[in-house]
């Protein structure tokens, strides 16, 4: 398990699946393990501005670039926070930012095909009942529409000590 893809949305649960990554990036020697720190950001309904008589403008291309920036960001405080540990015992850490033009779990299989990666550490969100039925669990579905054996932490789970 050489290459290690781990999901990031930001949030909290996420964060729960960062130690377990490592501790399968330790497992190897070092310079043999690398990490894929990936966001995959959705499309956002097209913010539209009315002026006057009606008429709108619409600014995607301005949104979205901001949202790759303030998400570049977040990545590179996301990996000061959690990651200087794995740089320093050897272990690459890539960071990767991909617009969604497809569902988020789509997106999180293909990039883990074309990267070779060996293993996909993922977090739930702890969502049950109709918050389940309606937003659904991109970890379940990742974990159906792979061959990528998946490592699912649930949100509840406490980080390894």
């Amino acid at each position: 398990m050489t290459k290690i893809l781990i999901t990031t949305d930001f949030s909290k649960e996420s964060e729960q699946a960062f130690a377990h990554a490592l501790a399968y990036a330790k497992l190897h020697r070092a310079g043999e393990a690398d990490l894929y720190l990936l966001s995959v950001l959705e499309d956002l309904i097209p913010v539209s501005v009315q002026f006057e008589f009606g008429l709108s403008y619409i600014d995607n291309q301005g949104l979205h670039e901001e949202i790759m920036h303030q998400a570049e960001s977040r990545l590179l405080s996301l990996m000061e926070k959690h990651f200087l540990s794995a740089e320093a015992a050897g272990i690459k850490v890539h960071r990767h930012i991909v617009r969604a033009t497809r569902p988020v779990s789509l997106e999180i299989t293909e990039f883990a095909k074309a990267a070779k990666i060996n293993l996909i550490v993922m977090s739930t969100h702890g969502r049950s009942g109709l918050g389940h039925f309606v937003m659904g669990s991109v970890a379940e579905r990742v974990v159906r529409e792979t061959f990528t054996p998946v490592l699912v932490i649930p949100s509840r789970n406490a980080a390894l000590n």
